[in-house]
């Protein structure tokens, strides 16, 4: 039994002749999609880089003409052809990070407070990391000490610094202290 096989036009070394056969609009819709992976390939290489080094990859890119002329938007949803979706934008830690892992979104290290309907018991998630009766030490020493930035209040008290932060992000939430500045530079006064 013959199989018959369907003949379409081959197109000419450039590869724009089979482009020809979609309208003007699926042609862009292509050229947009393609050159969007391209590009949040790019995106991705430089994650840990800085704007100025992905600006200078696109610019040196051998489709640059064309990827100028892109879309931002086609650039910034996943790819219809199956691909990973772009990452999403990661948060940048103010601790140091190893310099071979991007930056990457902290979880809430600690569980939301119960529902005022009466039931005490927690769902599920992590436990908090800090013990109750930090909260109270933490409040005492800014009140002692008001201004005091986040590190000079884990070397004041000791231990686990995870906890202390937790501790304060739990005070901050309960409105117990306030701050004023931002990352490093806040500072901590109570309330």
């Amino acid at each position: 039994m013959a199989r018959f096989q369907k003949k379409t036009p081959v197109a000419a070394a450039n590869g724009s002749d089979i482009l020809s056969y979609f309208s003007a609009e699926r042609r862009q819709q292509i050229l947009d999609e393609a050159l969007g992976t391209q590009v949040r390939q790019l995106v991705e290489q430089h994650q840990g880089g800085t704007f100025g080094a992905l600006v200078e990859a696109l610019r040196g890119a051998a489709h640059w003409d064309h990827i100028k002329n892109v879309n931002v938007s086609s650039v910034l949803r996943p790819s219809k052809g199956g691909a990973a979706p772009a990452p999403a934008p990661a948060k940048v830690k103010a601790a140091k990070a190893p310099a071979a892992k991007a930056p990457t979104a902290k979880a809430p290290a600690v569980a939301a407070a119960p529902k005022a309907s009466g039931s005490a018991k927690r769902k599920g998630g992590r436990k908090p990391r800090y013990q109750p009766e930090m909260l109270n030490e933490l409040v005492t020493l800014i009140q002692k000490n008001p201004g005091l930035r986040s590190e000079e209040i884990q070397k004041q008290v000791g231990g686990d610094k995870g906890a202390i932060k937790a501790a304060l992000a739990k005070l901050r939430e309960l409105k117990r202290v306030q701050t004023s500045g931002v990352k490093r530079s806040t500072i901590y006064t109570a309330a």
